[in-house]
């Protein structure tokens, strides 16, 4: 079986978008809405983004290869307990589904949003849907324009290790080929960990769509400022991951995952402190 890296491309299949609210963006700090525009588009006031993960312990939740990387998914009756609301999701409650990364081939690039034209080495997505007005995360994903609500947070490299990095790459042996699952009923695992900031949060919000087919423009993007840190080496294990099954005669490994900037076509950023 060949391990070549397969080119990005290839990785992540185009399909005709005519849309304009693609994603990922780069995100110019100098163009950003102004604190009077941003009023006027927050749905709830001034009432802040509300993050509040409960802790899951002895919850069984699933990990899967998807093919383009790995993929966390949190049970429905679990996840009624992980929900962001307020901000600009107004009085709507967005329940957390699953949560992927992005990387690339090596440190230099990886993360699917840019700041500026700079590129993290891994980009995390929390995926929520809107469970307030959807019945669930498929039609929230296809019939709508805010259906889904991704939590995006960039990773830097840092000497110590993430401890959800950790059990992450604990895991990614057991999921080696797409469409590989494993259920793990974990001690315990606090998804706030991911979000740094999370009682006050300061980002950037724009709408958007998925960064994979099939790019549904459905996406309420908030793009954590402040990045969180995980060493070259837990980063380095997603990359080991295959992007065909076991049987195909030529597999790949998933060196790099993220899609490229799309245009802005005009579409505000908010900037919120």
């Amino acid at each position: 079986m060949s391990t070549a890296v397969q080119p990005k491309q290839q990785q992540l299949p185009e399909v005709p978008v005519t849309g304009k609210r693609q994603s990922p963006i780069d995100i110019r700090t100098e163009n950003v809405v102004n604190e009077r525009t941003k009023r006027s588009v927050l749905q709830d006031g001034s009432k802040p983004l509300y993050i509040d993960y409960s802790p899951l312990t002895g919850v069984q939740l699933t990990i899967q290869n998807t093919g383009h990387g790995w993929q966390l998914s949190i049970p429905d009756e679990h996840a009624k307990n992980c929900e962001i609301t307020g901000g600009t999701l107004g009085s709507d409650h967005y329940r957390l589904l699953q949560i992927h990364a992005h990387w690339g081939r090596d440190s230099n690039t990886g993360s699917e949003h840019t700041v500026n034209g700079r590129t993290y080495p891994c980009e995390l997505h929390l995926v929520h849907w809107n469970a307030t007005k959807y019945s669930n995360p498929k039609q929230a994903q296809t019939q709508s324009k805010d259906g889904l609500a991704v939590i995006g947070v960039f990773v830097e490299i840092g000497c110590e290790q993430h401890p959800i990095f950790a059990i992450i790459d604990s895991l990614i042996p057991t999921i080696p080929y797409k469409g590989d699952k494993k259920s793990v009923q974990n001690e315990h695992l606090d998804l706030n960990q991911l979000v740094p900031d999370r009682h006050s949060p300061n980002y950037w919000f724009y709408l958007g769509s998925l960064t994979t087919p099939p790019y549904n423009e459905s996406v309420l993007w908030h793009l954590m400022k402040t990045p969180i840190r995980a060493s070259e080496k837990q980063i380095a294990e997603f990359r080991k991951l295959y992007e065909k099954e076991s049987y195909s005669d030529a597999n790949h490994n998933v060196k790099e995952n993220y899609r490229d900037v799309q245009d802005l076509h005009g579409r505000p950023i908010l900037d919120i402190d």
